[in-house]
């Protein structure tokens, strides 16, 4: 992709179209492909050549943009929270009234660590489980796993947190 797009801008589309047939392509797909390796072959003197410059590098970044959608973001993930706070309170009114502890595991996503996010959670008075940066104990890879893990927790009850810390550590 490297190729067609930044040295053979020229092939680019075409490179990208058939990449999406990669695992299910037919003769036609197969004969576009090698039209565009002919037409490679009758250019192999075009492209686009990066020498090297004295010139800096420079970047631009809208930081306003960017704290925007944080606060956006982080909005919205704090509404979510103020929903399940509701619906624990609602839906499990006899765990509130004995447990004032919630337990929340959450990665460090941008709007998890949003600051309206950290300040509601503090008003919530919630424990949030800290989650390392780039830690792989919940990777996306890992998500299988969930299912099996709802499936063994799906008749247990704890009545304490204790008991479930001892569950935990078993």
């Amino acid at each position: 992709m490297y190729l067609s797009v930044c040295t053979r801008p020229d092939i680019a589309h075409a490179a990208s179209y058939l990449s999406q047939f990669n695992n299910c392509h037919g003769s036609d797909h197969w004969t576009a492909a090698k039209r565009v390796l002919r037409y490679l072959k009758g250019t192999r003197d075009v492209g686009l050549v990066y020498g090297k410059t004295s010139d800096p590098l420079t970047g631009y970044q809208d930081k306003e943009l960017e704290q925007l959608l944080d606060e956006k973001t982080g909005d919205r993930y704090r509404l979510q929270l103020m929903r399940l706070s509701r619906a624990l309170k609602e839906k499990r009114s006899l765990y509130a009234q004995r447990h004032d502890k919630v337990i929340l595991l959450h990665d460090n996503a941008r709007p998890h660590v949003a600051k309206p996010v950290k300040t509601y959670l503090e008003t919530l008075k919630w424990e949030v489980l800290p989650h390392p940066l780039y830690s792989p104990d919940i990777a996306p890879s890992d998500f299988h796993l969930f299912r099996s893990m709802a499936h063994g927790l799906a008749d247990r009850r704890f009545h304490s947190y204790e008991e479930a810390q001892k569950w935990i550590d078993s």
